[in-house]
């Protein structure tokens, strides 16, 4: 199970918006190290794709290129084009003491003003993998997978560094 979070007394916000925490990995160039950060990114149910802030990308290293494709992205803000790169995503499983990964088509927004106060984005491309249990009152917010089989997601076992 993943656990999330509400972000607490956030301005412009009438609740405090669910979020999820996460590592973003970007692989450009066979050979050369990924881009890579944590990155907490809201959960939106509304939203198709997950995407990727300027702050967030800047943060992580990446900068627009003219080889990368651009995807045209609609939402709260306006249009933008985004650049499509493919991704990986993991997120820490506590109770069975692993990381789930998934690939991902990340968009990335574009390093305007009008967008740097937007929050990275998990879509629907990740949510589905998940059934989300959300109580905000109760400060709830817990994933559990609902995928059987083989699916797109693959594991790493995390260390365990507590002594026994």
């Amino acid at each position: 199970m993943l656990y999330g979070f509400f972000r607490r007394g956030r301005a412009g916000y009438l609740y405090d918006p669910p979020c999820l925490a996460g590592k973003v990995e970007i692989t450009l160039n066979a050979g050369e190290p990924p881009l890579s950060g944590c990155v907490t990114f809201l959960v939106d149910t509304g939203a198709q794709h997950t995407i990727l802030n300027p702050v967030d990308a800047r943060r992580l290293g990446w900068t627009f290129s003219s080889d990368v494709p651009n995807v045209l992205v609609q939402g709260i803000a306006g249009e933008a084009l985004a650049q499509e790169v493919e991704a990986s995503v993991f997120f820490a499983d506590p109770d069975e003491a692993v990381l789930r990964g998934f690939s991902v088509s990340l968009l990335i927004l574009p390093y305007e003003e009008r967008l740097l106060k937007r929050p990275s984005v998990i879509g629907r491309d990740l949510l589905h993998f998940w059934d989300m249990s959300h109580g905000p009152y109760q400060g709830v917010l817990e994933f559990e997978p609902v995928w059987k089989g083989e699916v797109r997601a693959y594991e790493a076992v995390i260390e365990d560094r507590h002594p026994r």
